[in-house]
């Protein structure tokens, strides 16, 4: 190194020289000469000055010339570098040299016989020169070996290494996100590096800090292995040892080894997937905008790609309040939709009770969705409500439609009317009828609509006079009832009571004409209640059936689909209730909400073949067959020998069924028994 500086000052001492004596020459001599000295002197003198230090340097003589030695000298500063740095890398870094240390004792054990001596002590190493027998050829040659050992081999391999590292552990940082082990921001927590220009000391510093970096990722990942599952066991020593080791794949193999098990992901996927499903296969389709369908399959396609526990949190925390959103939404346009057809239905040519406002319009249906304890009590009640609202839709678009075609048939209910002086719905060229016998009535002065029928009737002035109104009853199943009619005309009220066995006739008194209102009622709340309208323009027969009506009719109202979902998830509770009890009440916990209770024992009920009463706002279930079968029993033999027996005795003493003293004695009285007893307010008697 000494002889290359050596010489390069030497070339730019003759430089210069040269470059004085050319300005001489044209101060002197003028611009000519000075172009001739540059052109032919120049050249000349360097060609013969090269000769000369040619011959110096090659003469045969037993003296070194100084450029050898400062060739060797620099020689030996080299290998005594490259030594140094290999040891430096062995023990101060991470990076393993051991590759280069057979090229490194060659070059040693080469220079050692060609007149070098290695010194070591411990760790350092002196080379001394004892011998300049090398001449310059050779001595380029090693020269360039070493350089090439040193820069190639030994810098920039570690140079390399410490990128691949980097690069190794920005890839592991990938596989931990993909795996959604670590958020993405973590991906770009260690940056990219570029190793050039700096030294063995400052690449260790910054490979060091790289690894903390990763260390500290891998215990947030360490950590959310944990938040999946508690019990998971990690070795965190051995993890250390991967990324001290730079084995940064192994640790993360190993991480992702762990048994975690399912952590519910498959039963979380299954009820957003059927919450989907519910969705997709409802009836809200023919309502919603196909938009939000279009959302709920791009939602399902990304549920369905869900296959490691660790994406659990991208489905509560991402899917699943989107799938819920969507749901909502579905809600409030079929809720939009249904108020739209209120606004139509408001204009004066329109009766106010053509389309009454629903009652599910009525309910806060965002808090009850946003107040579901979990997704399937959510599905449970997201169809209950978009049943209800589609029930409103349909029958708000037959009323619309009968709007619509109100105009084309107008003038033949007007003609039928005018020669019959009555329209029935067959007479009505349009299916349902009601609604545009309700139009014509509303648009018409002295046309009544009679919705019980349905019927037009054309208005009479029949006021003043009187007719009879006679009201035949027929109970079915046929019982033995006390049966009330109740007739209402302008301002009177009639009122009458007679019991029947299966069926007979009621007759009022003469009533004033006009319009009149007919109910018919059994004392038992099994049988329906009905109404009928009549117009008293003559004396009139009135037909009415009381027919047992469910209880699932009675108590469901409309709320019969939620009730419905509700009981598919409870029923093996209810049954294994009533198993224990043998009969259950309202007012018992059977994992409802209380007022979908009474319509749930009904659903239970009907599928378990018993019976439901109804009193003092208690809805009860039992078996009314095992019932009789116990106060038939019962009151042959007690009545029989004792002569009496008072409710409370027969509930407290013989019965498990909170039989009110109203049942027992419907029971005593429907029942077929082989004594005659007498059924007072307290107390069952001998006849």
């Amino acid at each position: 190194m000494r002889s290359t500086r050596k010489d390069a000052l030497t070339a730019g001492g003759i430089v210069f020289g040269l470059a004085i004596a050319g300005i001489a020459v044209f101060l002197y001599s003028g611009s000519s000469n000075a172009v001739l000295f540059f052109v032919a002197g120049v050249p000349v003198i360097l060609i013969l000055g090269g000769l000369a230090w040619h011959r110096r340097e090659t003469r045969s003589s037993n003296a070194t010339s100084p450029r050898i030695e400062s060739m060797t000298e620099d020689l030996a500063d080299d290998l005594e570098e490259l030594l140094a740095t290999y040891e430096r890398l062995d023990r101060e870094t991470p990076w393993d040299p051991s590759p280069h240390a057979e090229q490194i004792r060659d070059i040693r054990r080469d220079l050692e016989n060609r007149g070098f001596r290695v010194h070591t002590d411990g760790d350092a190493h002196r080379v001394e020169v004892v011998d300049y027998e090398m001449g310059v050829g050779a001595l380029s040659r090693h020269r360039q070996n070493v350089d090439m050992v040193l820069e190639d081999g030994l810098r920039e391999g570690f140079r390399e290494s410490v990128e691949a590292q980097t690069d190794e552990m920005n890839d592991q940082l990938a596989r931990l996100v993909e795996e959604n082990l670590l958020e993405e921001s973590a991906a770009e927590e260690i940056e990219w590096l570029n190793a050039a220009g700096q030294n063995a000391r400052q690449l260790t510093e910054t490979l060091n800090d790289r690894r903390e970096t990763f260390r500290d990722l891998l215990g947030e990942a360490v950590a959310r292995v944990h938040e999946v599952s508690e019990d998971a066991y990690v070795d965190r020593s051995a993890l250390d040892e991967c990324v001290q080791e730079g084995r940064y794949a192994d640790a993360v193999d190993l991480l992702l080894e762990v048994d975690v098990g399912e952590g519910g992901l498959r039963q979380k996927r299954t009820e957003l997937s059927q919450l989907i499903d519910a969705a997709q296969s409802s009836v809200a389709t023919q309502y919603a905008p196909q938009s939000r369908f279009d959302k709920l399959d791009a939602l399902e396609s990304e549920l369905s790609d869900l296959d490691s526990v660790y994406q659990l949190d991208h489905l509560e925390n991402d899917l699943r309040p989107k799938v819920l959103s969507v749901c909502a939404e579905i809600v409030s346009d079929l809720e939009a939709e249904l108020t739209g057809y209120l606004e139509t239905f408001s204009d004066p040519d329109v009766p106010r009770d053509y389309f009454e406002r629903p009652p599910v319009l009525e309910r806060s249906l965002t808090a009850e969705l946003r107040d579901a304890s979990n997704l399937s009590a959510f599905r449970t009640r997201w169809r209950g409500i978009v049943d209800d609202l589609s029930s409103a839709l349909e029958e708000a678009g037959a009323r619309e439609g009968a709007l619509l075609a109100y105009d084309d048939v107008e003038s033949e209910v007007e003609r039928i009317l005018a020669a019959e002086g009555e329209v029935t719905a067959r007479d009505v060229p349009y299916d349902p009828a009601a609604p545009i016998m309700q139009l014509y009535a509303h648009r018409h002065e002295g046309v009544a609509f009679l919705e019980s029928r349905p019927a037009l009737t054309q208005g009479a002035d029949v006021a003043g006079q009187e007719f009879d109104l006679t009201v035949d009853v027929r109970l079915d199943p046929p019982e033995t009832r006390d049966v009330t009619v109740e007739a209402e005309i302008r301002d009177e009220h009639r009122r009458l009571t007679k019991t029947i066995d299966g069926s007979g006739t009621v007759e009022f008194d003469p009533l004033l004409g006009g319009e009149a209102i007919v109910t018919a009622s059994a004392d038992d709340s099994r049988f329906a209640t009905r109404e009928t309208d009549v117009v008293l323009d003559r004396d009139r027969t009135v037909e009415v059936m009381l027919t047992e009506e469910t209880a699932i009719d009675r108590l469901c109202g409309g709320m019969r689909s939620d009730a419905e979902l509700l009981f598919e998830e409870v029923a093996g509770e209810i049954s294994a209730t009533y198993d224990s009890e043998q009969y259950l009440t309202d007012e018992m916990d059977i994992g409802v909400q209380e007022e979908y209770r009474p319509c749930v024992l009904a659903l239970y009920a009907d599928d378990a073949g018993l019976s439901v009463r109804e009193e003092a706002d208690t809805v009860l279930v039992y078996d009314r067959r095992k019932l009789e079968n116990q106060l038939t029993d019962l009151i042959e033999k007690k009545v029989k020998d004792d002569g009496e027996m008072r409710y409370e005795d027969i509930r407290d003493r013989f019965l498990r069924v909170p039989a009110s003293d109203d049942l027992i004695r419907d029971i005593i009285t429907q029942a077929d028994l082989d004594v005659d007893v007498e059924c007072a307010d307290e107390k069952v008697v001998s006849a």
